[in-house]
């Protein structure tokens, strides 16, 4: 099973703000999540680290 990270957990791993995370939530862009009981949030590192890995780059700009 994998290990689950509340998004206060995330926002240290990552440095993304909580705020941000519950954007993305709302907008479908971040890492997929997980809710439990209707109201909290976890993220499978699993899951975090394959979005990490879709969304690595070697070049900036509209072509990557």
């Amino acid at each position: 099973m994998s290990d689950y990270k509340t998004p206060e957990q995330l926002e240290q791993w990552l440095g993304i703000k909580k705020a941000t995370l519950a954007n993305w939530r709302y907008r479908g862009v971040g890492p997929e999540f997980v809710k439990v009981g209707g109201r909290r949030v976890l993220y499978s590192t699993e899951s975090v680290e394959a979005w990490l890995k879709a969304n690595t780059r070697t070049i900036t700009g509209d072509a990557a």
